[in-house]
């Protein structure tokens, strides 16, 4: 049980820190895994393909926790998204590019998760066909 709360303060103190606008260098590997492991737990992909030549993608974060959502936003916002926060229905939102694509697949965001191959699909689907090559291998 002491175990259990030390780690959970632990993770709101680490979720403070890496949601400011100007976070240590040094906690870039733990923000990196922070907002792999917060996708793969409380994150999901949208992809839109309708109407459309070239597929569309968000990244939504759900939590009941208003000051998580803020922190989650501000988090996102260091990685270059522009999240918009929706109060009344607990989550925050933001489009994603491919650039923004590969930064997740990178930290290893949605793994051994289904939305991996989503995120897969997005990127394959946005570069030439020699480079999505590349990506199906890893």
């Amino acid at each position: 049980m002491i175990l259990t709360e030390i780690l959970l303060n632990s993770m709101d103190e680490m979720r403070k820190e890496i949601a400011r606008p100007r976070f240590n260098e040094f906690l870039k590997p733990f923000a990196d895994s922070f907002l792999a492991k917060l996708l793969n737990g409380d994150g999901d992909l949208d992809i839109d393909s309708r109407d459309r030549k070239t597929p569309q993608m968000r990244v939504k974060i759900v939590d009941g926790n208003r000051g998580y959502l803020t922190d989650y936003a501000s988090i996102l916002k260091n990685y270059g998204f522009r999240p918009r926060l929706r109060d009344n229905n607990i989550f925050v939102r933001c489009s994603v590019n491919l650039e923004l694509a590969h930064k997740l697949f990178q930290i290893g965001a949605f793994q051994n998760n289904p939305n991996l191959k989503k995120l897969k699909f997005f990127i394959d689907s946005r570069e030439p066909l020699s480079k999505s090559r590349l990506l199906a291998k890893k």
